[in-house]
């Protein structure tokens, strides 16, 4: 084994790894070589577990303020930590089409109040239920709106709400998709979220500027992010309550301030470009470039 470079995504590939590294970076000390460096790439958005932060590390790369002081806190150097945004789907870092031409693009009502619904990309998080409330609340407005409920690989629930809530109707119109690969262009067409507290989600409904309604989040991993999106204006908890989360729904699509105060507060908060700033960073340092970041430095 002999990388240029060792990168870690997750809080479990820290301690053996980059020990692993440091011993062989002892070798290359005695051959006059470059340092391999160690670098960790942080996935959770709110909170983070205390094992993602190794001091031996050469650079952490932290996806919000949160989790900056929590670098700090588990002793991490501070010129070793660089706030650059969660990585996201590279699709994410372009501006995207309006929001008229996205929906007319998606066969979607072009002028009508519209919610998404997902559950990751294994259909979790009780989206059958939120559907029911969401529809109900939805046919008691008294404008046009539609839903688009996002089952991801569930494909029991797919077949479910393919068959119970394919709706058009003159008010309330429902689309249910499987797994797409256009999340992008479904956010860019909406105008509030309904999500699990998954990080990737928020990150990326954030740069498109959706308001967000967090339905659960799981125990531990994900828990600190509902805190970070209520915190910062941009989503409120449904508690895991599909009434709740229905009735929210309503009090946004009827509060368009609120719904625009929202949107404002999550572009803001986010970070579009981070993908494309990490991987360049990286690539200066793999392809022996002088780097942007201090953590490409001959063995000592």
């Amino acid at each position: 084994m002999n990388p240029d470079f060792v990168i870690s995504v997750h809080p479990l590939t820290q301690l053996m790894p980059i020990s692993i590294v440091k011993e062989l970076n002892k070798k290359r000390i005695h051959e006059n070589k470059l340092k391999i460096p160690f670098i960790t790439i942080v996935t959770d958005l709110g909170s983070a577990h205390s094992t993602w932060f190794d001091k031996r590390v050469d650079a952490i790369y932290v996806p919000s303020e949160a989790v900056k002081k929590l670098a700090i806190k588990y002793g991490i150097s501070k010129n070793k930590i660089l706030f650059k945004g969660l990585p996201i789907r590279t699709s994410f870092g372009k501006p995207g089409l309006s929001k008229v031409i996205t929906r007319k693009n998606l066969n979607l009502n072009l002028n009508d109040k519209t919610v998404l619904l997902m559950g990751g990309g294994d259909g979790v998080g009780g989206i059958d239920k939120i559907a029911s409330q969401v529809i109900n609340q939805l046919k008691q407005l008294n404008f046009n709106s539609q839903l688009i409920i996002v089952c991801g690989h569930n494909k029991k629930i797919y077949d479910k709400l393919k068959e119970t809530y394919q709706i058009t109707d003159k008010h309330l119109k429902v689309i249910v998709k499987g797994f797409v690969n256009n999340i992008d262009e479904f956010m860019i067409a909406s105008d509030c979220l309904i999500t699990k507290a998954g990080p990737g989600t928020i990150a990326e409904g954030m740069i498109r500027g959706l308001p967000m309604i967090i339905s659960s989040y799981l125990p531990g991993q994900e828990y600190g992010n509902v805190p970070y999106v209520v915190d910062g204006g941009f989503g409120i908890y449904g508690s895991n309550n599909p009434k709740k989360i229905a009735k929210t729904v309503s009090t946004l699509f009827t509060n368009e301030t609120k719904l625009h105060e929202m949107s404002h507060k999550a572009k803001l908060l986010s970070h579009p470009e981070a993908t494309n700033v990490i991987a360049n960073e990286i690539a200066e340092v793999v392809l022996y470039k002088p780097p942007s970041t201090s953590i490409y430095q001959k063995s000592k």
